[in-house]
Parts: structure tokens; sequence; C-alpha cells
């Protein structure tokens, strides 16, 4: 059975290797001297530093696990740029279409997959033509869509 692939773009790819490589080389490596030390501090049972070593290594391995995950089963998206007018308010918005790994509503970045990418796909900008999708909370939502352009 294919794994399914998981969607980022070129530069979240980058900044995933990027936090692998410094939870790898620097974090972890910081974690294990604080074991060590504890260790040699005696009773483990009652020695704070050990247990919160234990459960910054635990959670820095479990990072790493996800980010190596991604790193070996993704497939590279373009990013693009799209222009929408919302027919009910008359607001245009921009936003940034990237992988849902990398999507962050707030700062206009939204999921490839999202109901709005979604109800776009395989058209192309028309000023003349309305689109209507379901959002995610439910609500019918009118567009125009307005323009579209990869982005770097």
């Amino acid at each position: 059975m294919a794994q399914n692939l998981i969607k980022i773009t070129k530069q979240g790819l980058e900044k995933r290797q990027s936090e692998l490589d410094e939870l790898v080389n620097v974090k972890l490596p910081e974690i294990l001297d604080r074991l060590e030390e504890a260790r040699s501090k005696g009773d483990l049972s009652e020695n704070f530093e050990y247990t919160t070593a234990r459960n910054d290594q635990y959670q820095t391995e479990m990072r790493i696990a996800q980010l190596k995950n991604i790193i070996q089963n993704h497939q590279i998206i373009k990013s693009k740029d799209i222009k929408v007018r919302f027919v009910e308010t008359g607001r245009e918005r921009l936003f940034h279409v990237v992988g849902s790994i990398d999507a962050n509503t707030e700062e206009q970045q939204i999921s490839e997959e999202c109901p709005l990418c979604k109800a776009l796909k395989g058209k192309k900008p028309n000023p003349d033509e309305e689109i209507t999708y379901i959002s995610e909370s439910g609500k019918r939502v009118s567009i125009i869509f307005l323009e579209e352009k990869e982005s770097l």
C-alpha cells in the first residue's frame, strides 16, 4: 500500500531540514550532557534535573522522528499567490497557497487542501465568474477569482 506523501513547499522542507540539523547536532547533545550530569548527582527518583532532562529528551526525539518522516515522505509543491474578492463583503484578499503542513491562516498562508483552494482547482482567474464553496465552518461563501501567480 502506497504511503500518503506530505505535501510541502521547497522552503517548508528546507525549514524542516534546518530544524532537524539543529535538534540532532545541538539540542539533543546538550540534553544528553544534562542527563549525564543529573545522573552523577545520585538518587534519580527525586532528581528534578534528571526528570526534566528525560522529558526534554523524549520531546526532542519525538520531534526528530516527525521531521525525519516529513523529509523522507514528502512531495514538493509549488507555492502560489491567489487573490479573491468575497462577494458578500466586496473585500479582496491575497492568500499564499502552501502545503497543509505549512498552513498558517494568521499569515494568510492557506493549505492547497482547504475548501477555498479546492473550489478554485482547475479554474482560471475570471472577474466575471462567481464561485461558491462551503467553508470549513459550514458557511456558504461566494468569491470572485481575480488573480493567480506562482510565488518564490
